[in-house]
């Protein structure tokens, strides 16, 4: 499966599902909390929007989100990646998509998830919108 990584801000959810749609990918939502000042990035309006596209991986978001100056922890490695699997076992979709808000990928925990998951094996690149 491949994985894709993507940073929202400033971007249009309209792009988002028509390129997802071309991949057949799910949008794995790695936000410690899906909530967003901006409606089209709020939890109940992807379901909506991406319709079997989406799911939520709490496991997978920066428990310091609110805190940056203690740096970057992820709530359960072992767990997100747990639903990663059951994702791609479904057979369902050919590619998946980790996203969060972060506009900068450098500073993100995107990022650190993608070099993990690059680790063990899987090819891994920032979704260009």
């Amino acid at each position: 499966m491949k994985i894709y990584t993507f940073g929202y801000g400033g971007k249009s959810l309209k792009a988002l599902a028509e390129r997802v749609h071309e991949l057949n990918a799910i949008v794995l939502d790695v936000r410690f909390s899906p909530r967003s000042y901006v409606p089209q990035w709020r939890a109940q309006t992807l379901c909506r929007e991406l319709e079997g596209f989406y799911a939520h991986v709490q496991e997978w978001g920066n428990a310091h989100y609110q805190l940056p100056e203690l740096g970057i922890k992820i709530v359960d490695w072992d767990a997100g990646l747990a639903q990663l699997h059951i994702v791609e076992d479904s057979g369902l979709y050919d590619a998946a998509v980790l996203m969060c808000g972060c506009t900068e990928y450098r500073r993100c925990h995107r990022r650190g998830l993608a070099d993990a998951l690059t680790l063990l094996g899987y090819e891994v690149e920032e979704l260009a919108l």
